[in-house]
C-alpha cells in the first residue's frame, strides 16, 4: 500500500525533478494553523520576501524576514492550499517547483484521467441468500459500474466449492428504501438458504486524497499497479504550462534559447504522454486479463 506522501515523493523525484534538490529549511518550534510569525532551525539562506514555502500541504507566502532571528512574517494557507498546524523540526520547502499541495491536487485530476481511459476500481461485496429474498443491496458499492462476478459457496464447505451464478440482474438507481447503496441485484436462481455469496463488481476511480497519511488504493480505488500512472500524470497535469509560461513576451526575463530551446518543454512532455499512454494499455490489458468484462449474464 502507498501513502500520499510516498507517492508525492515519487511524483516529484520520479518525473518532476529528477536529480535536483530541493532548497530545504526546518520549522524551530511548533506553530499553529494562525500564526503569522514562523521561526526556522536553520539559516534562512534563500528564504526571503517575497519566497513562497511549503511545510506538508500548506504553501506559505514570505513578507519579510530577519535574518538574525531566523524568522518570517508570512501569510498562511495561499496558493489554493488550507493552513495547518505544524510540529517542531517540520521539513520546509523554499520555493519549491512543485509543492506537495500541488502535486496533490494534480494526482487528483490523475485519477480522472484513468477513469476517462477506461481504468476502473474493482470490489466485493459478501451476502447471504435467503429463498424468502430476490433482491439484494450491494453495500458500500458507491461509483458502480458493472458486475464482474456473482458466486455461491457450496453446502459441502470441506470442498471450498464456489459456483457462479449465470443470470443476474443489476438495478442501478433503485429505491434506497430497499437498498440503501442505491445498487442492488436480483436472483431467480434457487440456492441453498442461508449460502454465502460473492458479488465482484467494478467501480469508477475517487479522486479524493486529501492528507498525507490517505493510503492511495484505499482511497481511490486504484490497484498497486497503477500507482505509478498516477505518478505521470500528476507530472502531465503539471508541466502542461511550462512551454506557454517560457513563450510569453511580456515577461521580466525572458527565455534564453542556449539553456532551453523552444519546444524543450512540448517534447519533455511527449515523451511523458507516450509513457503514460503505455502504462495505461498495459494496465488496462492487465485487467481484461485478471477480471474480464461482463462475464454475468444479465436477464
Amino acid at each position: 500500500m502507498t501513502t500520499v506522501a510516498e507517492i508525492i515523493s515519487r511524483t516529484r523525484n520520479d518525473y518532476l525533478s529528477p536529480g535536483l534538490p530541493e532548497q530545504r529549511n526546518k520549522l524551530d518550534g511548533a506553530v499553529t494553523d494562525s500564526a503569522t510569525t514562523l521561526t526556522f532551525a536553520r539559516d534562512l539562506g534563500p528564504l526571503q520576501m517575497g519566497s513562497k514555502i511549503s511545510i506538508g500541504l500548506e504553501d506559505i507566502h514570505v513578507w519579510s524576514v530577519d535574518t538574525s532571528a531566523k524568522t518570517a512574517d508570512v501569510d498562511r494557507g495561499e496558493f489554493g492550499s488550507t493552513a495547518a498546524a505544524h510540529a517542531d523540526g517540520d521539513v520546509v520547502l523554499v520555493n519549491a517547483r512543485y509543492s506537495d499541495a500541488q502535486i496533490l491536487r494534480a494526482l487528483n485530476a490523475a485519477v480522472g484521467m484513468l477513469v476517462s481511459e477506461g481504468i476502473t476500481g474493482y470490489s466485493a461485496v459478501e451476502l447471504t441468500y435467503s429463498s424468502s429474498v430476490s433482491g439484494y443491496d450491494l453495500t458500500g458499492s458507491t461509483k458502480f459500474l458493472d458486475l464482474v462476478d456473482v458466486h455461491w459457496e457450496s453446502t459441502d464447505f470441506t470442498s471450498k466449492a464456489w459456483r457462479r451464478i449465470p443470470n443476474v440482474k443489476t438495478l442501478r438507481d433503485a429505491n434506497v428504501a430497499d437498498f440503501a447503496s442505491g445498487t442492488g441485484i436480483i436472483i431467480t436462481q434457487a440456492l441453498p438458504n442461508g449460502v454465502a455469496m460473492r458479488v465482484t463488481y467494478s467501480h469508477e476511480l475517487d479522486g479524493s486524497l486529501a492528507t498525507l497519511t490517505d493510503v492511495v488504493e484505499t482511497v481511490t480505488g486504484i490497484e498497486s499497479t497503477a500507482v505509478d500512472i498516477l505518478c505521470i500524470g500528476a507530472a502531465l497535469n503539471l508541466t502542461a504550462g511550462k512551454e506557454i509560461a517560457l513563450n510569453e513576451t511580456d515577461t521580466a526575463r525572458p527565455r534564453r534559447t542556449s539553456d532551453t530551446p523552444p519546444g524543450s518543454f512540448s517534447q519533455a512532455d511527449s515523451n511523458l504522454r507516450s509513457l503514460w499512454r503505455d502504462r495505461v494499455r498495459a494496465e488496462r490489458g492487465r485487467q481484461n486479463r485478471k477480471y474480464g468484462r461482463h462475464r454475468v449474464r444479465e436477464f
